[in-house]
């Protein structure tokens, strides 16, 4: 497997938007679900991008940079969108209603076509730019820009085989044509490259949220993760079977019927279900709240 691993660690630098990283976090969890893919349509790429962006956008109200404009097409696509959607704690059955929004926010034909010229019109080609060595010193923008060189370089086959980059972007078709090897190496190392995308992401993101807590984690798609919730329910059904417990919030004492678990410090804030953040709350005063 003859691969440019030098180049390949370079293709999340130099930016200044979160485009970058939602394509390339996109384009890892298509292949972490389709191990065999050989090739993904612009629409796919936008709607995972869209589901990666969604939860830094409205669950935890992160900020972005001015030109990064990911944030304000979302707000715009989804004025209408249930507010449950944008605010609560996402389970299963919240992110599976997020996924079809999506879907049929992208079946209205101005709605993709805003998208994709924003997400894809550059960053698709930028991404793969550090495996052309004569795009070495190109500027960004300009008479000379690497912009020019789209037909001569990005949509050569030629250049494509003999530079071997991730894919070869085939811009008329609207979608990306995937090299077998770089395929593969995604495939077996997805858990590190998830690793590094959030990692870098979160560097960037960093500058406009300085003081967020758990922000590394508040990128990722979040873990549905029941397990911690049954087993803070099992300790407390214990204490509360020994000892008269009282709500903090309602003074009533507990018993196995009456109670749900939740956070104290809201799941928006910390973005994990860590049991010493769940405690026993009087069932009417959670849905209250």
């Amino acid at each position: 497997m003859n691969l440019k691993i030098k180049e390949f660690q370079s293709i999340l630098s130099s930016t200044n938007t979160s485009y970058k990283f939602l394509l390339f976090y996109s384009l890892i969890n298509i292949l972490k679900k389709d191990p065999k893919i050989s090739e993904i349509k612009y629409r796919e790429l936008v709607k995972n991008i869209l589901k990666l962006a969604w939860f830094p956008c409205f669950q935890f109200s992160l900020k972005f940079r001015d030109q990064d404009r990911i944030k304000s097409v979302l707000d715009k696509l989804t004025k209408n969108v249930n507010l449950d959607l944008k605010i609560k704690q996402p389970n299963n059955k919240i992110i599976k209603k997020i996924e079809e929004e999506i879907d049929a926010l992208l079946s209205v034909k101005e709605n993709y076509e805003m998208v994709d010229s924003l997400l894809l019109k550059y960053v698709l080609d930028r991404l793969i730019r550090p495996f052309y060595p004569s795009l070495k010193n190109v500027p960004e923008s300009g008479e000379n820009s690497i912009l020019k060189k789209k037909i001569e370089i990005f949509r050569n086959k030629n250049e494509f085989i003999k530079n071997k980059p991730i894919y070869f972007n085939l811009e008329k078709e609207k979608k990306i044509i995937l090299d077998k090897d770089w395929r593969d190496y995604i495939v077996l190392h997805y858990d590190f490259l998830e690793l590094w995308v959030i990692s870098e992401w979160e560097n960037y993101m960093k500058l406009h949220n300085p003081s967020v807590e758990n922000l590394k984690d508040k990128l990722k798609i979040p873990i549905i993760n029941r397990e911690a919730l049954t087993r803070s329910r099992n300790f407390w059904d214990k204490i509360i079977f020994k000892d008269q417990i009282k709500c903090i919030f309602s003074k009533q004492i507990f018993n196995k019927n009456n109670y749900h678990i939740d956070h104290y410090i809201c799941w928006n804030f910390l973005a994990h279900d860590d049991e010493w953040n769940l405690i026993p709350i009087l069932s009417s005063k959670n849905l209250d709240k």
